[in-house]
């Protein structure tokens, strides 16, 4: 297939929405034309096209506006350079593309940089930084500032304070006329880009890339000799691995028919947009479809022999990757296959560690029934995992759906699969991570199943860990299950000084009458009293004071409970404080008075009623 063919099958899917040769496309257009064209240069390049196999405009377009395409979301150009991998020769064959598109103020703004650049013999960091933005930023204003686009584009690409999506837009007005010279396909008319030319492509990809490899061209190596040498490789591991990720079955069929090695491993990863399905360095096309739930490609991928206990470089399995993901109809294709379903990725995880971890209850009940070992032990068990809500807090903050009803369930397959509800893996039990966690129906179902209610971590008890974390009800399920109150951690904290904090009332009136003295004090001198004062919980300072509270106790930096009341504002206990006699004259390590840190925060009621008890203090 001769060149001229081959870029027009690359351009007619990309409609520039105007009749060809026409200046009137707006600077929407010009930059969607454009980035449809380097998206197809990626996928060539994808497909096993070298820069010497693809048209030489095909890479001019493609390089010109990768740098509007890769800084689509910065504030300026200053910030975009600021994040790229500073390179001799990327910068130079960007000034060769822009060149030859004809954005001569572009090149000639990226020279400056370059001959600026030399300088620290392209090694930018944190050292030069500075000196670099502010030559781009002078480089910008001698070729491309706002006098200078406007004198060679006039009102082209013009937008409020947008100086810097005019200069991309300016790129991709000189790229749209340059594909333009060489490509002779009809255009529709001001319509969109021709959906079924576009489908029709895709159809006959592989086609193409068969025609190409069958065709010779006479290529000159690196001695300058020409030889005949194919136009392109149809085995491509990297496009048999995103095919495999996509699902796209016919694909892999002919890649394999065609001698595709199945088990050859991707050079690197391959990052997904928003970062969930990435694939890891080293992943097989079977990771790939397992990792994105492929699973006719998965049975297609083992019936051709793929290696089911190939690793990726963090020495994941396919069954591993899968469990993670919640892929459930791949995992038991991969446990048919006789997947070892007690492999272990670094650090100690199985299969069974990441579907407990994820919630993945029916992956989990799939794992128990082929034999995995609910015991087996990384840095948690499964059972820790399926305790812990750090996953769920990640997930949240990544707006991933997590399925919450799991959890219980995954806990009771665990104790009935044998899971040991005492077993200490990062010096925790699941007990005190469910504590911790706030998931009162999970400690609730541990305490039936055995767990010892005073296991500790670090000194650190589950009731502890529960009033830690403001996990209210869980610690009073634990005092009704005979936790024991008077269990110190290891900085000195109390269970009374935790509910204090919190407001407990309930508790710490258990926590008096039991017998825990009201002044114990960490290792930095703070106490109940004081946990109490920041959160301004006043009926539990008075029950505090009421037991012998010591009033005046300061803290390590010199903060009293009545300091830290006036720094959050909370009149009534400062009041309460003050009657118990708190010396409201005491200054802090920073020689702050309680007034002066009540003026600081804008409390003008502390401020006042401080100063009407003590008006010398003013």
């Amino acid at each position: 297939m001769p060149m001229s063919q081959f870029i027009d099958c690359i351009i007619v899917s990309t409609e520039p929405y105007t009749v060809q040769g026409r200046d009137d496309r707006s600077p929407e257009e010009c930059y969607r034309f454009c980035m449809e064209v380097s998206l197809f240069a990626e996928r060539a390049a994808a497909f096993g096209f070298g820069d010497h196999q693809m048209p030489k405009p095909l890479i001019h377009v493609h390089r010109a506006t990768e740098v509007p395409y890769r800084s689509e979301s910065q504030d300026d150009l200053g910030d975009f350079f600021n994040h790229i991998e500073w390179s001799e020769v990327t910068i130079k064959e960007t000034i060769e593309a822009l060149r030859a598109i004809g954005a001569h103020e572009h090149a000639r703004l990226l020279s400056t940089v370059d001959d600026f650049l030399k300088g620290f013999n392209y090694k930018v960091g944190g050292s030069n930084l500075k000196r670099v933005r502010s030559a781009i930023e002078n480089a910008i204003d001698e070729h491309l500032s706002a006098r200078v686009l406007q004198a060679r584009y006039g009102d082209f690409g013009v937008e409020e304070d947008s100086d810097w999506k005019r200069r991309w837009y300016s790129i991709c007005l000189h790229a749209t006329r340059y594909i333009d010279g060489w490509t002779n396909i009809r255009r529709v008319p001001d319509g969109p880009y021709n959906e079924a030319e576009l489908t029709k492509y895709f159809d006959s990809r592989l086609d193409l890339a068969r025609r190409l490899s069958q065709a010779k061209t006479e290529i000159p190596d690196e001695s300058g000799s020409k030889a005949a040498q194919g136009v392109v490789e149809v085995q491509n591991t990297k496009a048999f691995v995103v095919a495999s990720m996509k699902g796209d079955a016919g694909t892999v069929r002919d890649l394999l028919a065609s001698g595709a090695d199945v088990n050859a491993p991707l050079n690197g990863g391959l990052f997904v947009s928003g970062g969930r399905g990435s694939l890891p360095e080293r992943a097989t096309a079977l990771m790939a479809a397992a990792i994105h739930g492929q699973v006719e490609v998965v049975e297609l991928l083992l019936a051709a022999k793929a290696n089911v206990e190939a690793r990726d470089k963090d020495r994941e399995t396919a069954l591993i990757l899968a469990a993670r993901e919640g892929r459930a109809e791949v995992v038991e294709a991969l446990l048919r296959a006789k997947a070892k379903v007690n492999a272990k990725m670094t650090g100690g995880n199985t299969a069974l560690h990441e579907a407990s971890n994820r919630l993945h209850l029916r992956i989990v009940k799939a794992l128990i029934a082929a034999g995995a070992g609910v015991n087996g032990k990384s840095n948690d068990s499964p059972l820790s995992f399926a305790c812990s809500r750090t996953y769920e807090d990640w997930a949240s903050r990544e707006g991933w759906h997590v399925d919450h009803s799991a959890r219980i369930e995954i806990v009771r397959e665990l104790l009935a699969a044998g899971a040991d509800v005492n077993e200490q893996t990062s010096e925790e039990t699941p007990l005190i991570v469910a504590s911790r966690s706030g998931f009162l129906e999970v400690v609730t179902e541990l305490l039936a199943a055995g767990a010892d209610v005073n296991a500790k971590r670090e000194q650190t008890t589950a009731l502890l860990s529960a009033l830690l974390f403001n996990r209210a009800d869980v610690a009073r399920l634990l005092i009704a299950a005979k936790a024991d109150i008077h269990a110190v951690g290891r900085d000195g904290r109390t269970a009374l000084m935790a509910a204090a904090r919190y407001g407990y009332l309930d508790m710490v009136r258990i926590f008096l009458d039991a017998g825990i003295q009201v002044n114990a004090a960490t290792t930095a001198n703070y106490t109940a009293l004081i946990g109490a004062a920041v959160g301004g919980h006043i009926e539990v300072i008075n029950m505090l004071l009421a037991a012998g509270a010591d009033v005046n106790t300061a803290t390590d930096n010199g903060a009293t409970a009545v300091s830290v009341a006036a720094i959050a504002g909370h009149l009534d206990v400062v009041k309460a404080l003050v009657a118990a006699n708190a010396d409201i004259g005491r200054t802090t390590r920073d020689s702050k008075t309680a007034l002066m840190a009540a003026e600081e925060n804008g409390h003008l009621e502390v401020v006042q009623f401080l100063q009407s008890v003590r008006p010398s203090l003013n």
